[in-house]
């Protein structure tokens, strides 16, 4: 977040902002689109002056690659989280897994959603980024699959199509959480799916 100009000294203070900021960016920019959002209507919602929000950014622009840098750590994160469980057994590897990238989906709707809705706004620089972080999410996923098929606990035959509709799995519950939210807690939603992805790639089906 180096890039994104700012006019204070203290790091703790700059980051716990700045996620202020995301978060309350993101749920205004999903709700009424980049386009049609003001500063002061991003300030308003993030319970920031005008003055204060622009001593930690200093643009619209700016703002919105706030929001998909502070996405794109988190993702960052869950690919730290993935490669911390390789000593595990393949399939309980894979469901904390899918159950962290769904909670992580959960904490942060708005910027998943936007993450989609905005991309076209982005500094190509920053979608860049974007797409290199979305690849090594996958990368890392997958890596958990192969081990799983190399020790005879995972039938698959496209790795890299099951890697991925863990992640749009993942993302619906942001994208559809209008209708899956009547229906489902996020806790029976990840035990449901994992079920399901589970017994679809088992090597011993019952």
């Amino acid at each position: 977040m180096n890039s994104i100009r700012t006019y204070s000294q203290d790091e703790n203070l700059i980051n716990t902002r700045r996620e202020q900021i995301a978060r309350g960016a993101a749920h205004l920019l999903v709700k009424k689109g980049y386009d049609k959002a003001s500063i002061r209507e991003i300030a308003k919602t993030c319970n920031m002056s005008i003055g204060t929000m622009y001593h930690y950014v200093g643009s619209k622009e700016d703002i919105l690659s706030l929001v998909f840098e502070y996405f794109m750590s988190r993702n960052v994160k869950f690919c730290e989280f993935v490669n911390s469980c390789n000593d595990l057994a393949p399939k309980e590897a894979l469901q904390n897994i899918i159950e962290r990238y769904f909670r992580g989906v959960d904490d942060i709707q708005d910027m998943a959603l936007l993450a989609y809705q905005e991309s076209m706004n982005l500094k190509k620089d920053v979608l860049k980024q974007v797409l290199e972080r979305e690849k090594e999410m996958i990368s890392a996923i997958e890596g958990i699959l192969t081990k799983g098929c190399e020790a005879g606990e995972f039938k698959i035959d496209d790795i890299s199509l099951v890697a991925n509709n863990i992640v749009v799995l993942g993302d619906t519950w942001a994208f559809k959480r209008w209708f899956l939210s009547k229906r489902y807690t996020i806790v029976d939603y990840i035990r449901e799916q994992i079920k399901i992805i589970i017994d679809g790639i088992s090597a011993h089906k019952r």
